[in-house]
């Protein structure tokens, strides 16, 4: 009898012993020792294709004018072309053309390149990498430009092709002036919002760059 009053002695010692472990070290009780393990489910996708539905994330829209011309020789039997013939000297006549330009410049985020390589999901935690903001579209309208300076006779599509050749000009003043940091500096307010929204409470967003 003394060797199972011994056992049964330990046994209830080391019942005792783990009881008191889960009162105060953070052992799990018995009864959630046999109970199922929790199903944990992989939020990134879902989360990614709700960033994805935003699209191109507008956030700068910005209005701007420029100038933009064409020089070529004068053609034809034009006055200046006829001074050119007659005159005792040689001298070089060019027809002129100067626009005015104005555009309408949109920037912002191309979510559709966020992908499970730049998201991170722990809990209430996530961190996101975006795409740096670019000039998502540049809108001139032939009817805006204003004649500054005209000799000569130009047609029609000359004068559109110097409208549309007025978009790079705007584009590379817009970036000079700083456009796509302000555009980077608002998609991650409203990336910040959109997660907090989601239930998120550490946040960690930055740009590619």
């Amino acid at each position: 009898m003394k060797p199972i009053v011994r056992i049964v002695g330990i046994l209830l010692i080391g019942i005792g012993l783990y009881w008191m472990g889960t009162r105060w070290l953070g052992l799990p009780s018995p009864g959630r020792l046999f109970r199922p393990s929790p199903v944990l489910i992989d939020e990134t996708p879902v989360l990614i294709t709700e960033i994805k539905q935003l699209a191109n994330l507008v956030t700068i829209e910005a209005s701007d004018e420029v100038a933009v011309g064409l020089v070529r020789p004068a053609r034809g039997a034009s006055a200046k072309k006829i001074l050119e013939w007659i005159s005792p000297a040689p001298i070089v006549t060019t027809d002129r053309l100067v626009l005015v330009v104005k555009g309408k410049l949109y920037a912002g985020t191309d979510l559709s390149a966020v992908d499970s390589s730049r998201i991170f999901i722990a809990g209430d935690s996530v961190s996101l990498q975006l795409p740096s903001a670019k000039i998502l579209d540049i809108i001139v309208n032939p009817s805006d430009a204003e004649v500054f300076i005209e000799d000569g006779n130009w047609s029609q599509e000359e004068t559109n092709q110097l409208v549309v050749s007025a978009r790079e000009k705007l584009r590379q003043r817009a970036t000079e002036r700083g456009i796509l940091n302000r555009a980077d500096e608002q998609a991650l307010m409203v990336l910040h919002e959109f997660l907090r929204l989601q239930g998120f409470n550490k946040i960690r967003i930055l740009t590619q760059d």
